[in-house]
């Protein structure tokens, strides 16, 4: 803890580039795990838990980011991920997403928890990967009174999506 408390620009380099590696990245989410994840490490650490295949072992690298930096910030950059990524990056989103989801009482999270909501519901609707589906159907909300009207029909477009799809 000292020394992470005293990290050289080298140190942050080695801790960033640690998190590109499949077993240094364990080390660094385990540094973090108990005391403040710095701001340069905020995008890497969520890259990292984005890229986890895992999606119960992603949250090692979520949890540190919602503690120091808030579950309002955490989501909105998990849903650019949503939004813009490739599948592998949509489907690990959403399991981050998962993880991320614990806003503090009193914060305003009613935009954010819109925003989740569409985009996880459009995404599963429009987007044919697998992966991706799998990770998002365990967190839709499958009532159309949680969604503006423009959106409601997608509700039941996902439900028979889901039904009529061959993977269990």
């Amino acid at each position: 803890r000292k020394r992470v408390a005293q990290n050289t620009p080298e140190d942050l380099q080695w801790l960033i580039s640690s998190l590109d590696d499949s077993e240094r990245k364990w080390f660094v989410a385990e540094v973090f795990r108990f005391q403040q994840l710095p701001k340069r490490l905020f995008d890497p650490m969520l890259r990292a838990g984005v890229l986890e295949q895992d999606p119960s072992l992603n949250r090692n690298f979520i949890d540190p980011c919602v503690r120091g930096y808030g579950a309002v910030r955490v989501c909105t950059a998990l849903l650019m991920y949503l939004e813009n990524g490739n599948d592998e990056e949509k489907a690990g989103a959403a399991s981050a997403l998962y993880w991320a989801w614990q806003p503090k009482p009193g914060a305003d999270i009613v935009e954010c928890l819109y925003r989740m909501r569409v985009d996880m519901l459009k995404e599963f609707v429009y987007n044919d990967d697998l992966q991706v589906r799998r990770r998002i159907v365990p967190q839709l909300a499958l009532k159309p009174e949680y969604y503006p009207e423009e959106f409601r029909p997608l509700v039941q477009r996902a439900i028979d999506i889901a039904r009529a799809h061959s993977d269990e």
